[in-house]
């Protein structure tokens, strides 16, 4: 799974930097620190109980709520960045469940309100939205990346979605819960995705 999440967001990146007029140094700075971000985006969930992580059917409401803190957990791990790299890990590890509407979580925490967390907490604390460029870029290209892969995937509680119906949510999800240019990049890089799943099967389920 990181593996595939990596190697899409880079593809995106790679994109994106084209685009932006990004000189050849930045991008190749941006794209190493973007694959160790997205490898390491789900490292919260080294905070989060196995019965809730391997439950195969849907998650209760409660434990839903605590599954989110994740995020959390992920950001205080590197509230204390030494390195461009572990800035970019916090930023991804904390906002890839952004949404582009600000209707994601958890919203906008200092690296201070992270370091004073507790490791293991029941809910997110209230915080304020973000939406928009307010979310980081690399959070942004993972979280589309991520969704992908889960969608695309077989999982405890659910079969792989169709070729189509991937396609078909990103559209209608495009300014909505994901950026329109990051999800307009996806779309143009479909066939490499797909090839990406090729080349890192899953042996068991994610």
């Amino acid at each position: 799974h990181v593996e595939r999440v990596a190697e899409c967001a880079i593809a995106i990146y790679d994109v994106w930097a084209q685009r932006h007029g990004l000189d050849e140094q930045e991008r190749l700075r941006g794209r190493d620190e973007l694959r160790i971000a997205a490898m390491l985006h789900d490292v919260g969930k080294v905070a989060i109980p196995d019965q809730i992580l391997k439950k195969p059917g849907k998650l209760s409401d409660e434990e839903y709520a605590r599954m989110q803190t994740h995020v959390l957990a992920g950001g205080r791990l590197f509230a204390e960045p030494a390195t461009p790299y572990d800035e970019a890990v916090l930023q991804v590890a904390l906002h890839h469940h952004e949404r582009w509407d600000g209707k994601g979580y958890p919203g906008r925490f200092t690296k201070a309100q992270l370091r004073e967390m507790s490791p293991e907490m029941d809910a997110l604390p209230p915080a304020e939205r973000l939406r928009g460029e307010e979310i980081p870029l690399f959070a942004r290209i993972v979280a589309v990346c991520d969704v992908y892969d889960a969608l695309t995937s077989r999982r405890r509680y659910k079969e792989p979605w169709d070729d189509a119906k991937v396609r078909a949510f990103f559209e209608a999800e495009s300014g909505k819960a994901f950026e329109p240019e990051i999800v307009d990049i996806a779309l143009s890089l479909w066939s490499y995705f797909q090839s990406v799943r090729e080349r890192y099967p899953s042996a068991t389920e994610d």
